[in-house]
């Protein structure tokens, strides 16, 4: 996303930026071989273990700030849809702590693949630079833009050339769990103990056959009339799971002996293996671009071409997700969610469509004013052409017609209207109506933040040694917080935590140490590699290093707002920790502190064309009107 204006433009600059070079794409959105999904993410070419599945980063993580706030049915509306797009766990914790309560979308990788609970192929980790707090604080786009930048995304096994890649949601049991409902969806598809038992059906079936060869019919007779195998039920969900002749059988284990044979009959099954070709020819790029910061001040991160493309070529597709009323967007004290600055609008309606892929980080350039010259902006925007099933279906609803809708339908393209080359930044107008509104909000923009202000990111970069109280009895209170690697052990459960001790402050510090602190060496992390709810609060209090020893302190931890409460919480005592690593300890803005949260954060969203819009969706229009 995001800002105006004086477009300067060089492709030079952002080749310098960036150092990019042209490729060939691998990575396409394309009809998904599930049944029932409409798109999914596929691989042209082979791609190894451990390997990034990008050429670069993904969008921005958007930080979605206490979403169920009223139960009220606008908020309902966008909330439910929502549920099967962001993530409501393995949350970076620099997201996590933004608010109470914290759901993350990830655009592309984080939103466009599918489910599978036995063909996930993608593992994430947190990116090297997590937090992009580094614009000038009195700029006028501070908070307008999410400063969270993306997972990085590899692939967790060996992916074949044309294979759909999955993500596992984490419904993968008929129990459920204890934190989060399952989908009504989630019933209908196979779970991982189906798999396991349609494998050992499979075997049971090939052992039958070795001993006496079955025909089709005889093979089909042993599928239907094997319903308990080993003490388990075979329902209806695990025959459908087994090819249909004993000939299939035989060919699917002979697949690639390396391969677990879960994963063979699921890819037998499902057809998650295309051909290139096909990919290529119904399917859209995903790799044609990447952020990097915007050519453009005020305006965060830009979208940049990783590769060539030609004049009339999609350079994104943008399937979109529809909110129904841009109030459910409200925030208390009169703010909005952030996410309003990533959604297309109209000022004519109360209707708002999202995007789910990195179209997102497409800045504005006007072309009413030329700020780009003659030429203005290289990309516009128009609806799908023909690829979204549902479209022509969507755009004749009523408002009230697509809220009734449980699912997705409607998808823009944006495309190129001249050549554009490698590391060049990709511009759309975002409308006068947009344009109007940044402009007065430029000119009444003050900043909050004082000269001395400094950065999460300086102080992780820079390992700023943290703030220290100086005493095992106080903590010390900033406007960021430190959080420290951890993680719950016996420890926890020390007899010494089972008893109250309301008088312990009145102990010497070293009756302190002797009965509420364990050696802290043991908790090595670093946050790239962490996984979310890894970094619990803590507070600094005192340098403990020795001659020669790596940098280490003596710390409190406080009770984490995830997970089970600790006995040292309830009883209110320390958990103490000496020579815990200083690369264990990150800093953290608290709670609805960061710039997002500024009461004054520029808040508009981007702008469709007139001619693009619905007369029926204009229910501003005719509510203004009556």
């Amino acid at each position: 996303m995001t800002f105006l204006l004086h477009c300067k433009l060089p492709a030079l600059i952002a080749v310098m930026r960036i150092a990019l070079s042209a490729s060939e794409c691998r990575i396409y959105m394309a009809p998904s071989s599930l049944g029932g999904a409409s798109f999914g993410t596929y691989t042209t070419s082979p791609i190894d273990e451990g390997e990034q599945l990008l050429r670069g980063n993904d969008g921005p993580n958007i930080a979605v700030i206490d979403p169920h706030q009223d139960g009220s049915p606008k908020q309902l509306q966008w909330t439910e849809l929502f549920d099967n797009y962001w993530w409501g766990r393995g949350v970076a914790d620099q997201v996590f702590y933004e608010a109470k309560t914290v759901l993350d979308f990830q655009d592309t990788f984080g939103s466009l693949p599918n489910h599978h609970c036995v063909l996930d192929s993608i593992w994430h980790r947190a990116p090297q630079i997590a937090y992009l707090d580094f614009m000038d604080p009195g700029s006028p786009g501070t908070g307008a833009f999410s400063y969270h930048t993306s997972r990085q995304f590899y692939a967790s096994r060996k992916l074949q050339a044309g294979e759909e890649i999955f993500l596992n949601y984490g419904h993968c049991s008929d129990e459920g769990s204890d934190l989060f409902s399952s989908p009504d969806w989630s019933s209908l598809i196979a779970k991982t103990n189906d798999y396991k038992l349609a494998t050992n059906v499979a075997i049971y079936l090939l052992s039958v056959h070795l001993s006496k060869p079955l025909s089709t019919d005889e093979y089909q007779h042993l599928i239907n009339t094997t319903k308990v195998y080993q003490g388990e039920i075979v329902s209806g969900r695990v025959r459908l799971l087994l090819p249909n002749t004993i000939e299939e059988l035989i060919q699917v284990l002979a697949v690639d002996p390396e391969l677990p044979l879960e994963q063979k009959l699921a890819r037998f099954v499902g057809k998650a293996i295309s051909s290139p070709e096909w990919i290529k020819e119904n399917g859209f790029c995903l790799e044609n671009l990447r952020p990097a910061p915007s050519t453009l001040p005020n305006a965060g991160q830009g979208a940049f071409a990783q590769n060539v493309i030609e004049k009339g070529e999609i350079i994104v597709p943008v399937p979109l997700l529809h909110v129904m009323d841009r109030e459910a967007f409200r925030l208390p004290d009169d703010k909005y969610q952030l996410m309003l600055n990533y959604c297309f609008g109209h000022e004519e309606s109360s209707l708002l469509l999202c995007p789910l892929t990195n179209a997102v980080l497409i800045n504005h350039c006007s072309s009413h004013r030329q700020q780009c010259g003659p030429e203005g902006p290289n990309a516009v925007l128009q609806w799908s052409t023909g690829w979204e099933p549902r479209q022509d279906e969507f755009t004749n609803m009523t408002i009230a017609e697509l809220g009734e809708q449980p699912g997705r339908g409607l998808a823009f393209e944006v495309i190129a209207t001249r050549r554009i080359e490698p590391g060049e930044e990709v511009f759309i107008d975002y409308g006068v109506s947009w344009e109007r509104a940044w402009e007065e909000h430029v000119a009444t923009w003050e900043t909050p933040y004082s000269s001395n202000y400094i950065s999460i990111q300086s102080l992780n970069d820079e390992m700023v040694t943290p703030k220290m109280s100086g005493d095992l009895r106080e903590i010390e209170d900033t406007t960021f917080f430190t959080g420290c690697f951890y993680w719950t052990s016996s420890d926890d459960y020390d007899s010494s935590y089972v008893e109250e001790n309301p008088d312990w402050t009145e102990m010497s510090d070293e009756e302190i140490l002797e009965h509420y602190s364990s050696d802290g060496s043991i908790f090595v992390g670093d946050y790239e590699s962490h996984n979310g709810n890894n970094y619990w609060p803590c507070s600094v209090l005192y340098e403990d290093t020795e001659e020669g020893d790596d940098e280490s302190y003596t710390v409190r931890i406080h009770q984490a707002p995830f997970g089970d409460t600790m006995p040292w919480d309830e009883k209110d005592l320390p958990r103490i920790l000496t020579k815990y690593p200083r690369s264990s300890i990150h800093f953290f803005k608290r709670p609805y502190q960061s710039a997002q949260h500024l009461p004054k954060a520029f808040r508009h969203s981007i702008g469709i064309p007139n001619h693009m819009f619905p007369l029926q969706w204009r229910n501003r229009y005719y509510e203004a009107t009556k």
